[in-house]
């Protein structure tokens, strides 16, 4: 996950300071957070760290948490466009913008996607035989319902 941002800030209090850092997914830069006190008391102490358990542990947290691919390129395009985003819950359901201009969308459908789109477009065989009636170029390839073919 890319992210640059990150500072320390000393407190009034001596030894207690503020740390500011960014992150993509909040449940894997908490974790990183705790990792990184877990990190500093294993050098005070002087003791060993697994600091590659605690990686592939961030990278499970992040696949488990993170937008689907098209979801997710579709925020990354708003927030270079500066368009207002927010997770709707922890599926992929995104919201762009707000009030009378928000989009609501998850993956390739939006709210104002028909359920009958959504019927044509899960119909893989049905959606080519319509886009090669509109001249339409679609690839070849038929239905297999067996492994001998």
């Amino acid at each position: 996950m890319e992210t640059g941002f990150g500072r320390t800030r000393e407190t009034k209090t001596p030894g207690i300071y503020n740390v500011v850092f960014s992150y993509t997914e909040e449940n894997v830069g908490m974790f990183a957070a705790e990792s990184a006190v877990a990190i500093a008391e294993a050098l005070i102490a002087g003791t060993d760290y697994d600091l590659e358990a605690d990686i592939q542990k961030m990278r499970e947290i992040r696949e488990r948490v993170r937008l689907g691919p098209s979801t997710g390129s579709i925020v990354e395009e708003a927030v270079a466009r500066d368009i207002p985003w927010i997770r709707l819950g922890t599926n992929s359901l995104v919201q762009l913008g707000y009030g009378i201009n928000q989009m609501r969308f998850q993956a390739t459908i939006t709210c104002k996607t028909s359920s009958i789109a959504v019927d044509i477009a899960c119909n893989k065989e049905q959606t080519k035989k319509m886009l090669d009636a509109a001249s339409i170029p679609v690839a070849n390839g038929g239905i297999c319902v067996d492994e001998e073919i």
